[in-house]
């Protein structure tokens, strides 16, 4: 029996303070911290409350392009990241990988003494995702 995990409270709230200090009401953030907490926040919001899966159905155009940047090199966990997106399986693994990544960001974001300016906005990144069985994150090469 499939059992739903949420995401932790603590995790939460230490990604909430993140977020409200990175990322703009509107447009892509200034530094490359707030588009990774930007990008990671997408997709988690968008499986919790819509069920959006990032490389299946409509989740390929809202988690897709944030999916994508957190797999680019511009991100500096992006290696960490395809590993995590590859522990993608139905039910609570999903779930569990959501939390993992969020994490994981959140951690290395925290973690930063001073942040990286960038104008990169990650919905400049083009999902290549379509249907369930056409990812292949061994051979995926970054926008």
């Amino acid at each position: 029996m499939y059992k739903a995990i949420q995401i932790p409270k603590e995790l939460e709230d230490r990604n909430t303070v993140l977020f409200e200090k990175l990322v703009p009401d509107m447009g892509h953030c200034d530094t490359i911290e707030g588009e990774m907490i930007r990008a990671i926040s997408q997709v988690v919001y968008r499986y919790y409350n819509d069920g959006d899966i990032w490389h299946k159905g409509y989740g390929c155009e809202t988690c897709g392009p944030a999916v994508v940047f957190l797999l680019s090199p511009i991100c500096p966990l992006f290696k960490e990241m395809r590993k995590g997106f590859k522990k993608y399986r139905r039910g609570n693994r999903y779930e569990r990988m959501l939390i993992e990544l969020n994490t994981k960001v959140v951690e290395y974001v925290e973690s930063c003494g001073e942040y990286t300016a960038s104008s990169v906005d990650m919905y400049d990144f083009e999902s290549k995702y379509e249907e369930e069985n056409e990812y292949d994150l061994d051979n995926y090469e970054a926008a």
